[in-house]
């Protein structure tokens, strides 16, 4: 009996240990396992934080442009301010084309006369033709051709004058101008007129009347129809020069 006994614990305790045995194995596998699937998993990224980026300076707003500033910029530039040669220059009255001819023509000594009668003849828009003596101009007549235009003026169209000047001595000079003035007006209307402005009839040549005017002209006037013609002459003389 009592070796029963011992050959069932000694069973038992072989038995024990073999499943202590065994359990241990399990437990090592177990792990082994464990450790085997943590190396084939991969491991999560690590996130890195994100860089923080360079801040940018911004521009400030263009400022609108004043007004003022503007329309400084858009006015154009002043012209600087003439000379005095210049200033003088604008500030001389302009020879007009009648005289210019006999200055060129070289009859200085009648150039005074023809510019007064001219002054009378060319009242309005004109063009005019000079003649003169080409070897000696200051020994000789000189005298024009001028065609005149009347613009606004009641009852007148074209004219036409001729001015005549010629030497006397070397430092003095004679004059007439002779114009030709068609008017729509008739000659009786004319005469009124001109007898209200101081005018004196003097002599009725051959049927024409024949006035003085109160600046001196000699004045016909020729009937033409229901109009007339107005022909006028004035005279003028340079005083002599002394030398």
């Amino acid at each position: 009996m009592s070796k029963m006994m011992k050959f069932a614990g000694c069973v038992a305790l072989i038995l024990g240990t073999v499943y202590a045995v065994v359990m241990a194995l399990d437990a090592s596998s177990m792990d082994a396992q464990a450790q085997k699937a943590d190396a084939d998993t991969p491991a999560a990224p690590v996130k890195k934080p994100p860089r923080p980026k360079p801040a940018v300076a911004k521009k400030p707003p263009a400022k609108p442009k004043p007004p003022e500033a503007a329309e400084e910029q858009a006015a154009p530039a002043e012209s600087p301010a003439p000379s005095s040669v210049e200033a003088a220059a604008q500030a001389q009255p302009k020879i007009p084309l009648y005289a210019q001819h006999a200055l060129q023509a070289g009859a200085q000594t009648c150039a005074p006369i023809v510019n007064h009668l001219g002054n009378i003849a060319a009242d309005t828009d004109y063009g005019v033709q000079s003649v003169w003596n080409r070897e000696e101009p200051n020994q000789h007549m000189f005298w024009q051709l001028l065609g005149m235009h009347y613009k606004g003026r009641p009852g007148l169209d074209k004219a036409s004058s001729i001015l005549i000047a010629a030497p006397v001595t070397p430092q003095s000079c004679e004059g007439v101008l002779v114009q030709v003035i068609p008017s729509s007006r008739s000659c009786g209307a004319i005469e009124e007129s001109l007898s209200k402005e101081g005018g004196k009839p003097v002599d009725i040549l051959g049927g024409v009347h024949n006035l003085l005017s109160v600046r001196g002209e000699r004045v016909m006037l020729l009937p033409s129809g229901r109009s007339c013609v107005i022909v006028s002459m004035t005279g003028a003389q340079s005083q002599p020069t002394s030398q």
